[in-house]
Protein backbone atom coordinates (compact mmCIF):
# COMPACT_ATOMS: atom_id res chain seq x y z
CA UNK A 1 0.00 0.00 0.00
CA UNK A 2 1.06 3.40 -1.03
CA UNK A 3 0.16 5.21 2.40
CA UNK A 4 1.03 2.08 4.78
CA UNK A 5 3.41 3.35 7.64
CA UNK A 6 5.39 1.13 9.29
CA UNK A 7 6.94 1.51 12.66
CA UNK A 8 10.26 -0.26 13.55
CA UNK A 9 10.56 -0.71 17.32
CA UNK A 10 14.63 -1.45 18.77
CA UNK A 11 15.83 -1.90 21.76
CA UNK A 12 18.66 -3.62 23.37
CA UNK A 13 19.38 -7.52 24.13
CA UNK A 14 17.92 -7.04 27.82
CA UNK A 15 15.26 -5.24 26.83
CA UNK A 16 14.18 -7.71 24.41
CA UNK A 17 14.22 -10.39 26.57
CA UNK A 18 11.85 -8.51 28.99
CA UNK A 19 9.45 -7.96 26.52
CA UNK A 20 9.81 -11.39 25.31
CA UNK A 21 9.36 -12.22 29.46
CA UNK A 22 6.08 -9.81 29.81
CA UNK A 23 4.41 -10.91 26.82
CA UNK A 24 4.49 -14.41 27.57
CA UNK A 25 2.22 -14.15 29.82
CA UNK A 26 -0.57 -11.81 28.03
CA UNK A 27 -2.72 -12.99 25.76
CA UNK A 28 -2.20 -12.13 22.45
CA UNK A 29 1.93 -12.04 22.73
CA UNK A 30 4.38 -8.90 22.19
CA UNK A 31 1.32 -6.88 20.00
CA UNK A 32 -1.10 -7.09 22.83
CA UNK A 33 1.76 -5.84 25.34
CA UNK A 34 2.76 -2.71 23.07
CA UNK A 35 -0.82 -1.63 22.82
CA UNK A 36 -1.25 -1.92 26.68
CA UNK A 37 1.94 0.26 26.81
CA UNK A 38 0.62 2.55 24.31
CA UNK A 39 -1.98 3.04 26.45
CA UNK A 40 -0.80 3.23 29.62
CA UNK A 41 1.88 6.22 28.15
CA UNK A 42 -1.18 7.65 26.94
CA UNK A 43 -2.42 7.92 30.23
CA UNK A 44 0.88 8.77 31.87
CA UNK A 45 1.50 12.21 29.29
CA UNK A 46 -2.38 13.46 29.82
CA UNK A 47 -1.31 13.13 34.04
CA UNK A 48 1.55 14.70 33.35
CA UNK A 49 0.09 17.49 31.34
CA UNK A 50 -2.41 18.10 33.78
CA UNK A 51 0.37 18.05 36.49
CA UNK A 52 -1.47 14.57 38.19
CA UNK A 53 0.21 11.44 39.52
CA UNK A 54 0.08 8.02 38.81
CA UNK A 55 -0.49 5.72 41.45
CA UNK A 56 0.10 1.84 42.05
CA UNK A 57 -2.84 0.48 44.34
CA UNK A 58 -4.40 -2.65 45.64
CA UNK A 59 -7.47 -2.96 47.43
CA UNK A 60 -8.15 0.43 47.21
CA UNK A 61 -5.26 1.52 49.13
CA UNK A 62 -2.52 3.17 47.38
CA UNK A 63 0.89 1.77 47.26
CA UNK A 64 3.19 3.92 45.43
CA UNK A 65 3.22 6.93 43.17
CA UNK A 66 4.79 7.24 39.75
CA UNK A 67 7.05 9.85 39.03
CA UNK A 68 6.29 10.90 35.33
CA UNK A 69 9.50 12.29 33.61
Amino acid sequence: MKNERVYVFSCSHEMGELVQSLSENIEGGNEKLFQKCLILMGVAMRAKQLGHRLAITKDHKILDYIEIV
